[in-house]
């Protein structure tokens, strides 16, 4: 699969079934049947499925973009963590199993967590949750070790796991939002 590729299915929206099974078969390169394909959707693999397809289709797009020259700051560091979220709104139908948190924007919407190696360029978890959910539940213990520093959303966390984070990890950022 070629990174156009994968760019230009990912440009694309999603309104149908349809949609989805066409850009599907484009992205890898199948000829699935309609019908076969909307069965497998209904079935409860179906999402980790998906998730595991998107996780291939992006370590397809990453590549080496980061890196220290030795000496420099961040040079002592091994791992080079950010961890953030972001919300997508979904069909009012799906409120019911997927709130969201501004239900007079959107009252269904889901948020997808990721943890990344910048240093590796490459995800470490995803996951996906209804908006209500909290982040702190996606916070894995793959961010503590010695030779880290981690940055998250100040927003998420509080300053009392702040600093039990900074003394796992040796450092840690929180960005600020006004």
């Amino acid at each position: 699969m070629s990174a156009a590729k994968h760019s230009d299915w990912s440009s694309q929206q999603v309104q149908t079934i349809a949609d989805l099974h066409r850009q599907f078969n484009e992205l890898w390169e199948l000829n699935t049947d309609y019908n076969a394909f909307s069965k497998q959707l209904v079935k409860s693999t179906a999402p980790e499925f998906f998730l595991s397809s998107l996780s291939h289709s992006m370590s397809q797009l990453t590549m080496k973009v980061l890196g220290f020259e030795a000496g420099a700051a961040f040079s002592e560091f091994n791992r080079l963590i950010l961890q953030d979220g972001s919300s997508f709104a979904l069909h009012d139908a799906l409120a019911n199993l997927f709130p969201g948190r501004f239900n007079a924007v959107s009252p269904a919407a889901v948020e997808l967590h990721c943890t990344m190696d910048l240093l590796q360029d490459a995800p470490l978890i995803m996951a996906l949750s209804p908006d209500t959910d909290s982040e702190h539940d996606y916070q894995k213990s793959v961010l503590h070790g010695a030779g880290k520093i981690r940055s998250s959303d100040a927003r998420r966390t509080t300053r009392r796991q702040s600093h039990r984070a900074a003394g796992r990890c040796g450092a840690r950022v929180r960005a600020r939002r006004p």
